[in-house]
Protein backbone atom coordinates (compact mmCIF):
# COMPACT_ATOMS: atom_id res chain seq x y z
CA UNK A 1 0.00 0.00 0.00
CA UNK A 2 1.06 3.30 -0.27
CA UNK A 3 3.09 4.38 2.96
CA UNK A 4 2.15 7.90 3.06
CA UNK A 5 -1.83 7.50 2.72
CA UNK A 6 -1.90 4.35 5.20
CA UNK A 7 0.03 6.34 7.79
CA UNK A 8 -2.04 9.56 7.15
CA UNK A 9 -4.86 7.61 7.73
CA UNK A 10 -3.85 5.93 10.28
CA UNK A 11 -3.25 8.68 12.79
CA UNK A 12 -6.01 10.63 11.61
CA UNK A 13 -8.31 7.68 12.88
CA UNK A 14 -6.51 7.65 16.12
CA UNK A 15 -6.68 11.53 16.53
CA UNK A 16 -10.50 11.47 15.85
CA UNK A 17 -11.08 8.66 18.35
CA UNK A 18 -9.12 9.32 21.14
CA UNK A 19 -9.59 13.14 20.66
CA UNK A 20 -5.78 14.28 19.83
CA UNK A 21 -3.22 15.16 22.25
CA UNK A 22 -0.79 12.11 20.85
CA UNK A 23 2.13 11.55 18.95
CA UNK A 24 2.83 9.00 16.73
CA UNK A 25 4.93 8.30 12.95
CA UNK A 26 6.47 11.46 13.92
CA UNK A 27 3.59 13.37 13.92
CA UNK A 28 2.20 15.45 17.01
CA UNK A 29 -1.61 16.06 16.99
CA UNK A 30 -3.27 18.56 19.85
CA UNK A 31 -5.86 17.95 22.01
CA UNK A 32 -9.18 18.66 19.78
CA UNK A 33 -12.03 20.11 21.98
CA UNK A 34 -14.64 20.00 19.12
CA UNK A 35 -16.75 17.03 18.17
CA UNK A 36 -16.50 18.77 14.42
CA UNK A 37 -13.24 18.23 13.68
CA UNK A 38 -12.95 14.69 15.23
CA UNK A 39 -15.70 13.71 12.65
CA UNK A 40 -14.30 15.33 9.67
CA UNK A 41 -10.73 13.49 10.92
CA UNK A 42 -12.22 10.12 10.81
CA UNK A 43 -13.78 10.98 8.11
CA UNK A 44 -10.45 11.70 6.18
CA UNK A 45 -8.73 9.10 7.54
CA UNK A 46 -11.26 6.38 5.91
CA UNK A 47 -10.63 8.00 2.64
CA UNK A 48 -6.54 7.99 3.10
CA UNK A 49 -6.79 4.31 4.32
CA UNK A 50 -9.36 3.76 1.02
CA UNK A 51 -6.92 5.40 -1.36
CA UNK A 52 -3.77 3.80 -0.01
CA UNK A 53 -5.48 0.39 -0.54
CA UNK A 54 -6.87 1.46 -4.18
CA UNK A 55 -3.23 3.18 -5.16
CA UNK A 56 -1.46 -0.07 -3.29
CA UNK A 57 1.74 -0.45 -5.18
CA UNK A 58 2.89 -3.06 -7.07
CA UNK A 59 5.72 -4.16 -9.56
CA UNK A 60 6.35 -0.58 -11.31
CA UNK A 61 3.25 0.76 -9.95
CA UNK A 62 1.22 -2.09 -11.39
CA UNK A 63 -1.34 -3.10 -8.90
CA UNK A 64 -0.57 -6.27 -7.37
CA UNK A 65 -3.13 -8.07 -8.65
CA UNK A 66 -2.29 -6.68 -12.16
CA UNK A 67 1.81 -8.07 -11.44
CA UNK A 68 0.52 -11.66 -10.28
CA UNK A 69 -1.49 -12.10 -13.16
CA UNK A 70 0.66 -10.80 -15.79
CA UNK A 71 3.44 -13.58 -13.85
CA UNK A 72 1.10 -16.55 -14.98
CA UNK A 73 1.42 -15.02 -18.79
CA UNK A 74 4.82 -15.01 -18.73
CA UNK A 75 4.60 -18.66 -16.99
CA UNK A 76 2.47 -19.60 -19.95
CA UNK A 77 4.33 -18.16 -22.60
CA UNK A 78 7.37 -20.26 -21.65
CA UNK A 79 5.25 -23.29 -21.33
CA UNK A 80 3.60 -22.84 -24.70
CA UNK A 81 6.80 -22.35 -26.21
CA UNK A 82 8.33 -25.91 -24.86
CA UNK A 83 5.13 -27.37 -26.19
CA UNK A 84 5.06 -25.67 -29.36
CA UNK A 85 9.06 -27.05 -29.80
CA UNK A 86 7.52 -30.81 -28.88
CA UNK A 87 8.26 -33.90 -31.68
CA UNK A 88 4.98 -35.26 -32.48
CA UNK A 89 6.16 -37.42 -35.59
CA UNK A 90 7.05 -40.97 -34.22
CA UNK A 91 9.99 -42.52 -34.55
CA UNK A 92 10.63 -42.92 -38.19
CA UNK A 93 11.07 -46.03 -39.99
CA UNK A 94 14.32 -47.18 -42.89
CA UNK A 95 13.38 -49.19 -45.70
CA UNK A 96 17.21 -50.16 -46.86
CA UNK A 97 15.71 -51.32 -49.66
CA UNK A 98 14.64 -47.84 -50.90
CA UNK A 99 18.48 -46.11 -50.60
CA UNK A 100 20.19 -45.32 -53.68
CA UNK A 101 23.18 -47.90 -53.30
CA UNK A 102 25.29 -45.44 -55.60
CA UNK A 103 25.00 -43.28 -52.82
CA UNK A 104 23.11 -40.41 -54.90
CA UNK A 105 20.36 -39.64 -52.54
CA UNK A 106 17.01 -41.64 -51.58
CA UNK A 107 16.99 -40.92 -48.18
CA UNK A 108 13.98 -39.06 -48.31
CA UNK A 109 12.10 -41.62 -49.70
CA UNK A 110 13.59 -44.19 -47.99
CA UNK A 111 12.10 -42.62 -44.31
CA UNK A 112 9.03 -43.41 -43.69
CA UNK A 113 6.30 -42.52 -40.39
CA UNK A 114 3.14 -43.79 -39.60
CA UNK A 115 0.04 -41.33 -40.51
CA UNK A 116 -1.59 -42.31 -37.38
CA UNK A 117 1.16 -41.72 -34.83
CA UNK A 118 1.74 -38.61 -36.35
CA UNK A 119 -2.20 -37.27 -36.18
CA UNK A 120 -2.12 -38.25 -32.42
CA UNK A 121 0.72 -37.06 -31.51
CA UNK A 122 -0.19 -33.56 -33.04
CA UNK A 123 -3.55 -33.33 -31.64
CA UNK A 124 -2.12 -34.48 -28.03
CA UNK A 125 0.12 -31.43 -28.50
CA UNK A 126 -2.30 -28.75 -29.60
CA UNK A 127 -4.37 -30.26 -26.82
CA UNK A 128 -1.81 -29.62 -24.26
CA UNK A 129 -1.27 -26.20 -26.00
CA UNK A 130 -4.72 -25.40 -25.71
CA UNK A 131 -5.37 -26.40 -22.30
CA UNK A 132 -1.85 -24.46 -20.93
CA UNK A 133 -3.90 -21.33 -22.10
CA UNK A 134 -7.09 -22.39 -20.94
CA UNK A 135 -5.37 -22.36 -17.44
CA UNK A 136 -4.39 -18.65 -17.80
CA UNK A 137 -7.47 -17.34 -19.61
CA UNK A 138 -9.70 -19.33 -16.44
CA UNK A 139 -9.16 -17.06 -14.32
CA UNK A 140 -9.91 -13.70 -14.23
CA UNK A 141 -7.91 -10.96 -15.31
CA UNK A 142 -7.57 -7.38 -13.41
CA UNK A 143 -10.12 -5.40 -14.98
CA UNK A 144 -7.39 -2.83 -16.76
CA UNK A 145 -6.01 -6.10 -18.35
CA UNK A 146 -9.23 -7.25 -20.06
CA UNK A 147 -9.07 -5.65 -23.37
CA UNK A 148 -5.71 -7.74 -23.65
CA UNK A 149 -6.74 -10.88 -22.54
CA UNK A 150 -10.24 -10.60 -24.65
CA UNK A 151 -7.58 -10.16 -27.74
CA UNK A 152 -5.63 -13.15 -26.54
CA UNK A 153 -8.81 -15.27 -26.09
CA UNK A 154 -9.13 -14.54 -29.87
CA UNK A 155 -6.12 -15.34 -30.81
CA UNK A 156 -6.31 -18.52 -29.21
CA UNK A 157 -9.27 -19.16 -30.87
CA UNK A 158 -7.65 -18.81 -34.35
CA UNK A 159 -5.08 -20.92 -33.67
CA UNK A 160 -6.52 -23.58 -32.47
CA UNK A 161 -9.30 -23.28 -34.84
CA UNK A 162 -6.47 -23.51 -38.20
CA UNK A 163 -4.23 -26.10 -36.45
CA UNK A 164 -7.37 -28.68 -36.17
CA UNK A 165 -7.86 -27.73 -40.20
CA UNK A 166 -4.20 -28.70 -40.63
CA UNK A 167 -5.00 -31.74 -39.12
CA UNK A 168 -8.06 -32.44 -40.54
CA UNK A 169 -6.04 -31.92 -44.40
CA UNK A 170 -3.21 -34.27 -42.94
CA UNK A 171 -5.59 -36.79 -42.81
CA UNK A 172 -7.45 -36.86 -46.35
CA UNK A 173 -3.69 -35.67 -47.95
CA UNK A 174 -1.30 -37.89 -46.31
CA UNK A 175 -0.56 -41.28 -47.57
CA UNK A 176 -0.76 -44.07 -44.57
CA UNK A 177 2.86 -43.98 -44.60
CA UNK A 178 3.95 -40.75 -45.58
CA UNK A 179 7.70 -39.81 -46.42
CA UNK A 180 9.78 -37.30 -45.14
CA UNK A 181 9.03 -35.53 -48.50
CA UNK A 182 5.47 -35.55 -47.84
CA UNK A 183 5.81 -34.38 -44.79
CA UNK A 184 7.98 -31.24 -45.35
CA UNK A 185 5.65 -30.78 -48.31
CA UNK A 186 2.89 -30.50 -45.89
CA UNK A 187 4.64 -28.48 -43.44
CA UNK A 188 5.35 -25.73 -46.17
CA UNK A 189 1.80 -25.51 -46.96
CA UNK A 190 1.04 -24.71 -43.87
CA UNK A 191 3.87 -22.52 -43.07
CA UNK A 192 2.11 -19.12 -43.56
CA UNK A 193 -0.97 -19.54 -42.23
CA UNK A 194 1.08 -20.92 -38.70
CA UNK A 195 3.65 -18.19 -38.46
CA UNK A 196 0.54 -15.52 -38.75
CA UNK A 197 -1.00 -17.37 -36.09
CA UNK A 198 1.98 -17.86 -33.71
CA UNK A 199 2.38 -13.88 -34.66
CA UNK A 200 -0.82 -13.01 -33.12
CA UNK A 201 -0.02 -14.97 -29.96
CA UNK A 202 3.29 -12.98 -29.62
CA UNK A 203 1.69 -10.13 -30.09
CA UNK A 204 -0.99 -10.42 -27.39
CA UNK A 205 0.74 -12.10 -24.61
CA UNK A 206 3.19 -9.30 -25.21
CA UNK A 207 0.89 -6.75 -24.41
CA UNK A 208 -1.20 -8.54 -22.30
CA UNK A 209 2.32 -9.62 -20.31
CA UNK A 210 3.73 -6.23 -20.22
CA UNK A 211 6.85 -8.63 -21.65
CA UNK A 212 8.51 -9.55 -24.62
CA UNK A 213 6.89 -13.53 -25.00
CA UNK A 214 8.54 -14.95 -28.32
CA UNK A 215 7.25 -18.49 -29.49
CA UNK A 216 9.88 -19.28 -31.75
CA UNK A 217 12.48 -21.83 -30.31
CA UNK A 218 14.82 -20.78 -33.04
Amino acid sequence: MNTILLTAGVVALLAAVLGGGLKAFNIEMPVLTSGATRVALGVLGVIFLVAAFVLRDGAGGKSADEARYQRDVAATCNAVLRLMARGSAGTPQIDPRSLDPSGGGGFDTAVTYSRGTLLSGERSKQTAIHRRFDLLLEKREPSSLRDEADALRRAVNNYVDDESAFRERLTETLPERPTLQDLTAASEEHQEQADEDRAQLEEAMTQLGDKDCSLSST
